[in-house]
């Protein structure tokens, strides 16, 4: 199988040839400068062009977006105007709806981006503006965004919803441009639960996270889900389940059990990553990698439905040897039996 062939079996409900895997970082197109010197050092290379990552990444950025704290037209941060919010009337006159406008991109545009890797075999991944709860601690500082949701203020909502109809208008245009992925998300979770309860997740988050998944699948009903948390997010898989979430992402050992997710949401989810930064390749040595890949192919890529990566990226102190150790146990354990059968929800193909 090509790796665009392996990720549309784990996508569609099928059992691949081998688990589709790649480090978390290339994979998804966000390199820290910690791993292009370890690989540079190493092999003189760009890390995706190092052993074999199964997915590509399209992150679109452009410089008014891709600020944590964007200015307004007049020249004053937003995260200063966006403090100062009392009311409903206060959020129209910072224009935030002007600035979070839907992507400049278009689906013509993106489609020949996709195209050509999917002529080299490989499956696309496209991320935009991707975050609710993030963004509104960003213009709001954590602390006060927290107690915005406590408090239920009544300018919430209406902040939220041009967030969510911008994300949901990037949406289409990425399903559109008939990549196998589109992604969204937020670090909902601490590594011992959420932030908030998830009475408010469902309150505020999880009915605009369904509107950018439905605008997505409305455009390309092919198209499948990715939704990334760090931490602790149990208590809403239900939720993300519902709003049409196909792929969770990133399975931190460190805040889940990961055999207990595979055995309650294992059936409706496909599951990325599960792998320790943080402890085994940072800290370990490499028989400790190849213990730990072995146990997350077996735990969470039993009759398919993962995608084996780290649970985020590659930092110091983690050696080279830890990173070999881990593709090759990769190639070691991850092949599957010819005659293994998925018990996955029916997805359209």
């Amino acid at each position: 199988m090509t790796s665009r062939e392996r990720m549309r079996a784990v996508l569609e409900g099928r059992v691949p040839d081998q688990v589709p895997r790649g480090l978390y970082g290339p994979l998804i197109d966000i390199v820290n400068d910690y791993t292009r010197e370890l690989f540079a050092t190493h092999t003189g290379k760009d890390p995706l062009d190092c052993f074999r990552h199964d997915l590509r990444t399209l992150w679109l950025r452009d410089e008014a977006h891709r600020r944590n704290r964007p200015k307004a037209p007049d020249g004053e941060w937003y995260s200063q105007k966006t403090r100062r919010i009392e009311t409903i009337a206060d959020l129209e006159k910072i224009r935030l709806r002007e600035l979070w406008a839907p992507t400049p991109y278009t689906a013509e545009a993106l489609r020949p981006q996709v195209e050509r890797l999917h002529d080299q075999g490989l499956p696309v991944l496209i991320y935009g503006r991707v975050t609710l709860f993030q963004f509104g601690w960003w213009l709001r500082g954590q602390t006060q965004f927290l107690m915005d949701i406590a408090l239920g203020e009544p300018w919430l909502e209406p902040l939220l919803d041009i967030v969510a109809d911008a994300a949901a208008a990037d949406a289409a245009i990425f399903a559109a441009a008939g990549p196998e992925l589109v992604g969204t998300g937020d670090d909902v979770g601490t590594q011992k639960g959420l932030f908030i309860s998830p009475e408010h997740w469902r309150k505020y988050f999880n009915p605009r996270v369904k509107r950018i998944v439905d605008a997505a699948k409305r455009a390309n009903p092919a198209v499948r889900i990715v939704f990334h948390s760090c931490g602790n997010v149990w208590d809403i898989i239900p939720d993300l389940i519902e709003a049409g979430v196909d792929v969770l992402n990133p399975i931190q050992p460190e805040a889940m059990d990961a055999a207990a997710v595979k055995r309650e949401f294992g059936r409706d989810l496909v599951l990325w990553g599960g792998v320790s930064c943080q402890r085994t390749l940072a800290f370990g040595g490499p028989e400790d990698v190849r213990e730990e890949v072995r146990q997350a192919i077996d735990v969470l890529g039993a009759d398919g439905g993962y995608i084996l990566s780290p649970a985020h990226m590659i930092n110091a102190p983690t050696p080279w040897e830890n990173i070999v150790a881990f593709f090759e146990a990769a190639d070691e354990y991850g092949r599957y039996a010819p005659q293994q059968t998925i018990a996955h929800k029916e997805i359209q193909a």
